[in-house]
C-alpha cells in the first residue's frame, strides 16, 4: 500500500504549524535551547519527508513502497511529541509580595498590644499634680 496523501499532508501541517508557533510572540517564555531542540526535530522530519518521497517517486508503480503511512505517522508524532514544550502555557506573574508593615493585624497581634498599652496608661494617671 502506497502512503495515503492525508498522511503527508497531516505531516507537513504539523511541520508547518510548529515552525509558525517557534516563531511566534507565544513562545518568548520558553528556554532557547528547548526551542531549538523542536526545531530541530521538525527540520529533521521535514528533510526525512523529502528524501523519502523522493526515494518513493524514484520508483516503478508496480514495486513495493518504501514510504508507508505508518512510517509518516510514527514521525508526525514524534515531532508532535518534541514540539510539546512549545505549547507550555506562559508562566503567571508573580503576586507583589505585602510588606511585613502595611499587613493587617490580627487579633493575636491585638490582644498582646491592648495590655501593653493598659499597663502604660495607669502610670501616667498615677501622676500628682498638686
Amino acid at each position: 500500500p502506497t502512503p495515503s496523501p492525508p498522511a503527508v499532508s497531516e505531516l507537513e501541517k504539523v511541520i508547518a504549524s510548529m515552525e509558525s508557533l517557534a516563531a511566534s510572540a507565544a513562545t518568548e517564555h520558553i528556554e532557547p535551547a528547548d526551542k531549538d531542540k523542536a526545531l530541530s526535530e521538525v527540520s529533521a522530519a521535514k528533510a526525512w519527508l523529502a528524501a523519502e518521497q523522493e526515494k518513493q517517486a524514484a520508483l516503478p508503480k508496480h514495486a513495493d513502497p518504501t514510504l508507508l503511512t505508518a512510517q509518516i505517522d510514527g514521525k508526525r508524532a514524534s515531532v508532535e511529541t518534541a514540539c510539546a514544550v512549545l505549547k507550555k502555557p506562559k508562566p503567571a506573574p508573580k503576586p507583589a509580595a505585602v510588606p511585613p508593615a502595611a499587613a493587617p493585624a490580627t487579633a493575636m497581634d491585638t490582644d498582646a498590644a491592648a495590655p501593653a498599652a493598659a499597663a502604660a496608661a495607669p502610670a501616667a494617671v498615677d501622676m500628682d499634680l498638686d
